[in-house]
C-alpha cells in the first residue's frame, strides 16, 4: 500500500499499525525466502488478529505505550491484493492445511484494495461464498478498473455481492491498475538515482511497475488523492460524525465510479 496512504490516516488521528508479514515481504520475494501459498493464506489474516491482540494488551512490553490510544470499539482493517484477501479473512475466518482461523468480531470496518479473492471455486479461491457471507461490517472496497492481476470481475464483484454487510461502498478508479495502490511508481523514479543501484532490484521494480506506472495509467499522485480521500471519508463516517462521499451528495469526477450497496 502507498506509504502516503498510511501516513495520511495517521495524520488525521488514526492509530495505524502496518504488519510486516514474515515470509511474504518484498525482501522475501527478492531473496526467494517466501513461504508457500497455503501458509501465506493462513499467516496473513492471523498476523492481523495477533496485532489486534497485542495493540489491546496492556501487559505487552512492545505495545503498552499504544494501548491507551487504541479504541477496541473502533477497529478497521485495510490491505492490498493478498492483504485485501486477509482483510476479509480476518473477519470471515478461514481454514486450510496450514491452520484454522476463527472469525474476529472485534473488527468494525474494512477497506480492502484490489482484493485477491478468486472466482469462488473451492479448489482455487482464497475465500468461498459461505466464508464471505460471514463478513457483515461496513466496507469500502477500492480497485483499479484496469486491474488484470486481481480483476474487478470476479474479485470485487464477489466482495460486494457475497458479503452480508448492509453498507458496502465500491470505488473503481478509471485507468488504474493493480500496482497503482503501491509505492512502486515512486520506487521506479527514486532507485535509479542511487549510487550503484542493484540491477536485479531495478528489474523487479520495473516488472511490477508495468501494472500501474505505464503510459495511460492513472497518475500515481491522483491514485493517492482518491484513495486517501475516500478512505478518510469512510472512516470518519463510521467512527466519527463525518459523511461518506457518495454520488448522492457529491458530484464525482470522471475518473471515479462509485456504487453503494
Amino acid at each position: 500500500i502507498h506509504s502516503d496512504y498510511t501516513e495520511t490516516l495517521a495524520s488525521h488521528g488514526y492509530l495505524v499499525i502496518a504488519a510486516d508479514h514474515t515470509g511474504n515481504t518484498a525482501v522475501d520475494q527478492f531473496t526467494g525466502t517466501e513461504s508457500d501459498p497455503t501458509a501465506r493464506a493462513y499467516d496473513r489474516p492471523r498476523d492481523i488478529q495477533v496485532l489486534i491482540d497485542e495493540m489491546l494488551n496492556p501487559e505487552s512490553a512492545e505495545t503498552v505505550g499504544f494501548v491507551g490510544s487504541a479504541n477496541p470499539e473502533q477497529i478497521a482493517v485495510t490491505g492490498h491484493s493478498l492483504g485485501g484477501y486477509a482483510t476479509y479473512a480476518a473477519v470471515s475466518g478461514m481454514s486450510n492445511d496450514a491452520g484454522t482461523l476463527e472469525p474476529d468480531d472485534r473488527i468494525d470496518a474494512l477497506i480492502p484494495l484490489a482484493p485477491a479473492l478468486g472466482d469462488g471455486d473451492p479448489g482455487s479461491s482464497l475465500l468461498v461464498a459461505e466464508q464471505l457471507a460471514n463478513v457483515d461490517v461496513p466496507t469500502l472496497v477500492m480497485v483499479g478498473a484496469d486491474d488484470t492481476t486481481t480483476p474487478p470481475s470476479p474479485n470485487v464483484d464477489r466482495a460486494v455481492a457475497e458479503t452480508s454487510s448492509d453498507l458496502v461502498y465500491r470505488v473503481d478508479l478509471v485507468a488504474a491498475e493493480h500496482q497503482s495502490f503501491t509505492d512502486v511508481c515512486d520506487y521506479q523514479e527514486f532507485f535509479p538515482q542511487l549510487e550503484n543501484p542493484t540491477q536485479a532490484v531495478l528489474d523487479i521494480i520495473d516488472e511490477f511497475a508495468l501494472a500501474g506506472c505505464s503510459e495511460g495509467d492513472m497518475p500515481t499522485e491522483r491514485v493517492k488523492e482518491i484513495t486517501n480521500t475516500f478512505a478518510l471519508s469512510f472512516l470518519d463516517s463510521i467512527f466519527g460524525d463525518g459523511e461518506m462521499i457518495t454520488p448522492e451528495n457529491t458530484e464525482l469526477p470522471d475518473d471515479v465510479v462509485e456504487t453503494v450497496k
